[in-house]
């Protein structure tokens, strides 16, 4: 089982590289974001993120967030490749990897269920799906970028880079408003475009 799936995972990167899905991931969320934005006229900063999913421009937000969350997972795929050729720990690895197929996994159902207020069982799905994704983020993002400190084919920065976005996942958690929102998401674009520049770079 486990033979084939590495085997349709390899003819995958044949035809798109690991390092590529990340960038595939971030500007596909974002356009959705921004074509969501450019639809909805009266929305602002001092509305959640996920209110995009409900307005006029909700199928481009919606879309955007499913299939960002589809392309982030062979990303996560390939990191633990690339990590797992050097003597680090296994168990901290395979944690990091499962913890990014969760967060990815909530990621995609928060497109799937959007916020309807009139909805209890969308509201609520999308509600759960959206904590659980975040809670799951900071841990594969603090455990990545624990493996970065130890790593030597990634740099320090990278690790600094995650580190500060979990700080930022944190202070949503507590603060729960708009603008933390707005730089949580931010601060996830920036370590992803970071990490998948960073190997096409130096071609890991």
């Amino acid at each position: 089982m486990i033979g084939k799936f590495n085997s349709y995972l390899n003819k995958i990167f044949n035809v798109i590289p690991g390092q590529f899905f990340g960038i595939l991931s971030t500007f596909v969320g974002l356009g959705g974001d921004i074509l969501a934005i450019l639809y909805f006229s009266e929305y602002n900063l001092s509305l959640m993120i996920s209110v995009l999913g409900t307005g006029p421009g909700g199928f481009f937000f919606n879309f955007g967030t499913i299939l960002s969350g589809l392309l982030a997972l062979p990303l996560y795929l390939y990191l633990e490749r690339v990590l797992s050729k050097e003597k680090l720990n296994r168990k901290v690895l395979k944690m990091a990897l499962i913890s990014a197929i969760i967060s990815c996994i909530f990621f995609i159902l928060i497109g799937v269920f959007p916020s309807y207020k009139n909805n209890v069982f969308f509201l609520y799905s999308h509600g759960i799906s959206a904590l659980l994704c975040f809670l799951s983020g900071a841990v594969y993002i603090i455990l990545f970028s624990y493996l970065f400190i130890k790593s030597s084919l990634f740099p320090k920065i990278l690790a600094y880079i995650g580190y500060l976005h979990s700080g930022l996942i944190i202070i949503f958690l507590f603060t729960w408003i708009p603008l933390t929102e707005w730089l949580m998401t931010f601060g996830i674009i920036l370590w992803i475009l970071s990490v998948s520049f960073y190997m096409i770079y130096k071609d890991l």
